[in-house]
């Protein structure tokens, strides 16, 4: 795809593509920032929203995006409050209707009150990312028509990686032979998600096996959690090349190789 740039007479004047190719000319971004809260109403209703069909996006729970021109106004106001965004830039728009804006800024600036979880990891890997090419009907429409129209909001958010980094060295002292599950289950919310989180944390076949040896654990790799994933579904994710730990966890359940995600 590319950047197509029009005069005050829709003459197109130039064109920019995006290629996978090394190139000296790079397309720079500061950010996340804070937007505008009636910013999808505005711009969805002149039709300038369009669902992501990039894989690491929608993992984030970002389902659309938009464009958002240089200095333009959402009803008077700037699209962020947060930074002097002149040249342009896009929102990506949750479940629920908030917002984070990636500015086209060659200063490159990452603001650290910004919510900096696996959508910087979307914009760092882009140009990896893989197309979907049937995106699935957002949470929110499917709300709306069980509800006869009346649209509930729910965010559906992977957990962003800072936080499992904080949950991996507050039981360091855990991290024994054999683990003690009793103790690490209850560090989690939701108590059938140890071995999700351990996958996630990237912890390794051995820790896993090891937890695995709990004959109760194994009932939960069949779990799906808030976010729609299995045990198998983080493996594959954040270890795709631990070849052993995800035949580990296909022998022990195939079952769960059958479940779907959201996306």
């Amino acid at each position: 795809g590319g950047f197509a740039y029009f005069d005050d007479k829709f003459n197109c004047i130039r064109i920019n593509a995006l290629s996978r190719e090394p190139s000296i000319n790079k397309l720079a971004f500061s950010g996340p920032f804070n937007v505008h809260t009636n910013a999808y109403v505005v711009l969805h209703k002149m039709g300038r929203t369009h669902s992501l069909r990039i894989d690491t996006f929608r993992e984030a729970g970002f389902e659309s995006f938009a464009w958002v021109r240089p200095e333009e106004k959402i009803e008077f106001s700037p699209i962020s409050m947060d930074y002097d965004i002149r040249d342009g830039s896009f929102v990506f728009f949750r479940e629920d209707r908030t917002a984070v804006a990636y500015a086209v800024d060659y200063s490159e600036y990452v603001n650290p009150n910004g919510k900096v979880g696996f959508i910087s990891e979307a914009m760092a890997h882009i140009g990896k990312s893989e197309c979907i090419q049937r995106v699935i009907q957002p949470t929110y429409e499917i709300e709306a028509w069980n509800h006869g129209g009346k649209a509930e909001f729910t965010q559906r958010m992977i957990q962003p990686i800072c936080e499992i980094e904080a949950w991996k060295s507050s039981f360091h002292q855990f991290l024994v032979t054999p683990v003690d599950t009793s103790k690490l289950i209850e560090t989690l919310e939701d108590k059938r998600t140890l071995l999700h989180m351990a996958c996630h944390a990237v912890l390794g076949k051995n820790f896993i096996a090891d937890v695995l040896s709990n004959n109760l654990e194994k009932n939960n790799l069949s779990h799906q959690d808030s976010f729609g994933w299995n045990p198998i579904h983080y493996a594959c994710r954040f270890s795709p090349n631990d070849c052993d730990l995800i035949k580990l966890l296909v022998d022990t359940c195939p079952d769960a190789v059958r479940q779907s995600d959201p996306y």
